[in-house]
């Protein structure tokens, strides 16, 4: 066992998601697509991500957020940091299952 190196970890499971996320998930630049349709309302961190055909209301998006393409956000929605809303995604609406 000379030539080998063991790291010992209280949490292996959350330490191997955390290298896969540094190694395999794609990194955006912070920024808005010219196409994005934003409320002027909005805050928005410079870290964060816009994706095209993206629809923003009056919301608060956090640092390294990343909103990718035809996403709707509604008024009122609060999106942390490092959140990741895929493409078609719907924050803020009634969905499928609303029983009144």
């Amino acid at each position: 066992m000379r030539d080998k190196i063991l790291i010992q970890v209280a949490h292996p499971k959350f330490v191997f998601a955390l290298i896969g996320n540094e190694f395999f998930v794609k990194k955006y630049p912070g920024g808005i697509h010219p196409t994005a349709v934003i409320d002027p309302v909005a805050v928005i961190d410079p870290t964060a991500y816009i994706g095209p055909y993206t629809q923003i209301g009056k919301v608060t998006i956090g640092a390294g957020t990343q909103v990718h393409g035809n996403v709707k956000i509604y008024d009122n929605a609060i999106i942390g940091k490092n959140v990741i809303l895929k493409a078609g995604c719907v924050i803020g609406s009634h969905g499928y299952g609303y029983v009144r």
